[in-house]
């Protein structure tokens, strides 16, 4: 009987010290939930994790807070949020969201950051969860997402979405986001502003004001049909294979850094609705720089009857291969060219096209010299081929645009930034030297 007590009691030693090493001991519990959320409820860490086994409902007037250190197991279900869904971790504990989606329909609660109150996901990962949000501004920060699509002015900001964003409703805010996958615009008038993206972006329609993006892959302009809608582009890096931008309507593209495109602006008519249709697109201070094709006009009556007439103007256009390359056939207008710096583009400055029999107006551009026999070797013209038309350039600026940058808008800063960093290094070589004399 003596050994048996010592051994029952060696055991529950044994054991007690076997559950209180850190990360080992008891599994918990899973906390099971599916079906309506009635009442004012809290998921908390200490009954972590949640696990879904149906479809759940956030009932309206409910309010379903998480804990930081949450872990919900969505498995193939959802979350409905008719009420408030209030999850907001902390930046050293994040809450974790496993498959499934959360969807915020109209009934839901928006975002007040005065009161801090109403829908919030803020520091989570929902690496394999997609969030679709309705006609609700919920405040969307600080995670990592699957994929997001919302049609209403929600605060989308910060986070790390893996594959893409769909935007189709009224104006909002998108930024400061990293997006693999690209964007697909839709909605009326969104900001999309200091956004890493990846993919591109697809707009459709509206007036979308796309600024200060990083941006690997196209922007689509496809919609801007109507003298109504002029989507903005501005002061964005721009790198792509095919093209950095395609348009075809009304938009702006100025200030934009566009490099590393097959063309980095591909322009093709559309039959442009209503207004008076003014020489739209507007192309205007931008650095176009190291693609094949700089600008890439396409003007013809046998894809649209358009009444497209773009302006080009204080943009530089260098060392690209061909600088501005023209397909005009059968149509009403030609592009205004004019008060570029157009230079050291290794084929031609300017190239038509063999079906261009039309002559073009390139008057009061900078071409790299004064020379006018050399600058009108660098166009592709009548002179090279007898059935084209031919470029007039004359008269000609006779030196660089001042009004154009010559680099990228951050190259400034970026000046700025390797000056203070040779100036710490050299004050911290001093102050070493100092310190070495001393001793």
């Amino acid at each position: 009987m003596r050994e048996q007590r010592t051994a029952l009691s060696l055991f529950l030693i044994l054991f007690s010290l076997f559950i209180s090493i850190p990360g080992i001991g008891v599994v918990k519990a899973t906390t099971n939930v599916t079906g309506v959320i009635s009442s004012d409820t809290t998921w908390t860490k200490a009954n972590s994790p949640y696990s879904l086994t149906g479809n759940t409902l956030i009932a309206n007037g409910v309010t379903l807070t998480i804990e930081s250190g949450v872990t919900v197991n969505l498995k193939d279900y959802y979350i409905m949020v008719n009420g408030t869904l209030h999850a907001q971790g902390s930046g050293t504990e994040k809450m974790h969201f496993n498959g499934g989606e959360i969807t915020f329909t109209e009934y839901s609660s928006d975002w007040d950051e005065q009161t801090g109150s109403g829908c919030i996901i803020e520091n989570a990962n929902l690496d394999s969860t997609i969030v679709d949000i309705g006609s609700v501004s919920p405040k969307i920060t600080n995670n990592s997402i699957l994929r997001i699509s919302f049609a209403y002015p929600a605060i989308i900001s910060h986070n790390i979405i893996h594959n893409g964003i769909t935007y189709s409703g009224a104006s909002g805010t998108l930024s400061y986001n990293t997006i693999s996958g690209g964007l697909k615009l839709t909605a009326s008038a969104p900001v999309v502003s200091n956004n890493t993206i990846s993919g591109g972006i697809y707009v459709s329609g509206g007036s979308p004001t796309i600024s200060y993006n990083t941006i690997s892959g196209e922007v689509d302009v496809s919609g801007g049909r109507i003298s109504s809608d002029f989507p903005v582009i501005s002061y964005n890096r721009i790198t792509g294979e095919e093209y950095g931008i395609s348009c075809n309507g009304y938009a702006v593209i100025s200030c934009n850094n566009i490099s590393g495109c097959n063309s980095a602006i591909q322009l093709y008519p559309i039959q442009v609705l209503g207004g008076t249709s003014p020489a739209y697109p507007l192309i205007e201070r931008n650095v176009i720089t190291h693609n094949t094709r700089g600008i890439t006009i396409v003007l013809s009556s046998r894809f649209d009857p358009g009444t497209l007439t773009p302006t080009i103007q204080n943009n530089t256009i260098a060392y690209n291969s061909v600088g501005i390359y023209v397909y005009i056939t059968n149509y009403d207008s030609s592009p205004i060219i004019i008060y570029n710096n157009i230079h050291d583009n290794s084929d031609y400055n300017i190239q038509l096209d063999e079906e261009t029999k039309d002559n073009i107006n390139a008057a009061y551009n900078w071409w790299g010299s004064n020379d006018v026999s050399a600058i009108n070797q660098t166009i592709y013209d009548f002179k090279y081929d007898f059935n084209l038309g031919t470029v007039n350039f004359i008269p000609f600026l006779t030196e660089p645009n001042p009004e154009i940058p010559e680099f990228p808008y951050w190259t400034p800063l970026l000046i700025t930034l390797v000056a203070l960093v040779a100036i710490a290094v050299v004050y911290r070589h001093k102050l070493n030297k100092h310190n070495q004399r001393r001793l």
